[in-house]
């Protein structure tokens, strides 16, 4: 086992993070903000050593000193970020790009670093129109919003890095709840749509004369969702196998869950079915009905781009390289996120 430093750890994904890698053996190092500090239970992983910092300042770390406790870690991994579609730009470049390029000078530090790992997204693929493989990046696709540009940023830092550190990027799904409790602690993706109809059902007498709902977004298109636990087990696949650092090596993994993604209508008929909800829905293009619609159901209008997507991804290498890891299916996990999601969204 390794001794690894992780950015992001009071993060949903975070968490789960740290603790997969406390379960393999691994001595664990988290970066945190001093408020996320004092706001820590201290029984809550009590096997991480804990050092505070924050990656939009240029020195990382709060004390300087700290870099001694760290300073011979042999993996990072990179999971920090700011995943919030309403964000302002600036907000988004400062954690996504800026704090990438001062994660990277930190590194560049530590003598005993073996291996990088990027935490990214599919979005990164913009409005890739056709499939998009691990082994592409800058197709010059456009993008719909300020936290897919910025995302594309950092990966290209990290990119761009000249190290004999071995990088790896993580192209992560949308994540959802655990797959078997369906817990989860923040609302995006699909969690949008699944609040917006619990205030759409409770909403009902005023819209009963209304039978079909207007929901934008394509017949064609596509989400791909990925429970957290297994997307970070496959993280952890990928942190746990040895590794050789080699000047210039890259390697990259779509960690987007079940193949092919779950087709929106499908996730929508689901979600109404979950909450027996008797309206029916149906595809409208953009313009004002949509607006109303998007802002009725309380979806962030940067959404709507992600529920048009015409983009495919490439098979998973990782599942390949990495035989134990298995992407369920969507109905596997369906009854669990849902459930959740209907108890405890607000």
């Amino acid at each position: 086992m390794s001794k690894v430093f992780v950015t992001g750890g009071t993060g949903f994904l975070g968490m789960q993070i740290l603790g997969q890698l406390l379960e393999q053996g691994h001595e664990v190092y988290a970066l945190a903000r001093k408020r996320s500090l004092n706001a820590l239970d201290s029984k809550q992983y009590a096997g991480v050593r804990w050092v505070e910092g924050d990656i939009c300042e240029s020195q990382v770390l709060a004390n300087p000193q700290d870099f001694n406790i760290i300073a011979d870690c042999e993996q990072i991994i990179h999971a920090a970020a700011l995943y919030d579609l309403t964000a302002s730009p600036s907000s988004l470049y400062d954690a996504n790009v800026v704090g990438t390029h001062n994660i990277l000078s930190l590194a560049e530090r530590m003598k005993h670093l073996k291996a990088f790992h990027h935490i990214s997204t599919l979005a990164v693929a913009g409005g890739y129109k056709g499939i998009f493989t691990e082994d592409m990046f800058d197709e010059g696709q456009k993008f719909p919003d300020a936290y897919s540009s910025t995302k594309f940023a950092a990966e290209g830092c990290v990119r761009k890095w000249l190290s004999p550190v071995a990088k790896y990027v993580h192209r992560l799904g949308v994540v959802v709840g655990h797959s078997k409790t369906g817990a989860f602690s923040k609302v995006d993706g699909p969690y949008y749509l699944i609040r917006g109809l619990k205030r759409l059902l409770n909403a009902l007498p005023l819209i009963r004369f209304s039978p079909v709902y207007p929901i934008p977004y394509c017949e064609k298109a596509r989400i791909f969702l990925v429970p957290v636990d297994i997307a970070v087990h496959a993280l952890i696949q990928v942190v746990d196998a040895p590794v050789k650092p080699v000047r210039g090596f890259i390697k990259t993994y779509h960690i987007m869950g079940e193949l092919g993604g779950v087709p929106i209508r499908s996730l929508l008929e689901r979600v109404f079915r979950e909450f027996r909800c008797g309206h029916m829905f149906a595809p409208f293009p953009s313009g004002p009905l949509t607006e109303m619609s998007l802002k009725a159901l309380g979806i962030p209008k940067q959404t709507e781009a992600y529920m048009r997507s015409k983009c495919r991804y490439s098979t998973n290498k990782i599942s390949k390289e990495y035989p134990s890891v298995v992407f369920p299916k969507f109905e596997d996990y369906a009854t669990s996120m849902l459930e959740f999601a209907r108890q405890n969204l607000i």
